[in-house]
């Protein structure tokens, strides 16, 4: 067969339309089947199929809570695409499941994406003490989590200044003094460990959530970030915090050592 015949050829075909499947997932990170269909032109039972197809070859998995598929481990072989965000996602799933049996509360795992955290992994699903499902994609302020706080805390010099830029280039005194605020409770935070949020108002139940944080570390440097999430009529946070740092920190201990081997 001439090469120039080869789009003809149903087996190449499928070989493309593969292909093509696995760059959507691979690109957007976590697509539906409905999604996946469209974005790849495709008639949904042909996504099934091939899905089905990557699934088995354990190129893609479908994730736990929802009917969502996003690239696995084994897209590394093709040099391409596959984010240490995703070997983080990998690394902590048994660890936060296992938190979350123990405590009861929801487990999220975040990382930065410019001014917001991002949740890569969550426990929300299989939490008995949960208000709403947080899947992997939702964002939140970075300043207004106690995510965020810690992301920043364990992150380098450069990465705390270009995220204060926007305030320090209001010159004027409010913004001076909030720069001065953040700076040293990035400090603190540094310093125990862990940050906290009480009565969370960037939720889908505002106020009605308060958080605790703990990093997650490699060579000192945040990698992502743990979160305990419970309802802030159940307990104080100053309690919360006697009750689940111990633990938290134990899991993310646990998750960066996992994490540093994967990436070998």
């Amino acid at each position: 067969m001439a090469v120039g015949e080869a789009g003809s050829d149903g087996g190449i075909r499928a070989i493309g339309r593969g292909l093509k499947v696995l760059q959507a997932i691979n690109h957007h990170r976590s697509l539906s089947m409905t999604a996946i269909a469209a974005l790849c032109e495709l008639p949904y039972p042909t996504a099934c199929r091939i899905v089905d197809t990557l699934i088995a070859e354990q190129m893609i998995e479908r994730e736990q809570t929802r009917k969502h598929y996003r690239p696995t481990a084994l897209v590394r072989t093709l040099s391409a695409g596959y984010q240490p965000d995703d070997e983080l996602a990998v690394a902590c799933r048994p660890h936060i499941e296992r938190l979350t049996r123990d405590l009861r509360w929801p487990i999220s795992v975040c990382t930065r994406v410019g001014m917001s955290m991002m949740i890569r992994e969550s426990t929300h699903a299989i939490a008995p003490y949960t208000l709403s499902l947080y899947h992997p994609g939702y964002t939140m302020p970075i300043l207004g989590s106690s995510s965020g706080k810690v992301q920043l805390a364990f992150s380098s010099l450069a990465d705390q200044q270009a995220v204060l830029a926007p305030l320090r280039a209001r010159n004027d005194a409010a913004g001076a003094r909030l720069v001065s605020r953040l700076e040293a409770e990035f400090g603190a935070v540094r310093a125990q460990g862990f940050a906290s949020f009480d009565r969370i108002r960037h939720t889908a139940n505002p106020g009605k959530t308060s958080a605790i944080s703990v990093p997650v570390l490699i060579d000192g440097l945040c990698q992502g970030t743990v979160t305990l999430a419970f309802f802030s009529s159940s307990m104080n946070l100053a309690d919360a915090v006697k009750a689940y740092l111990a633990p938290l920190k134990r899991a993310a201990v646990a998750i960066g050592g996992d994490l540093a081997r994967l990436r070998g």
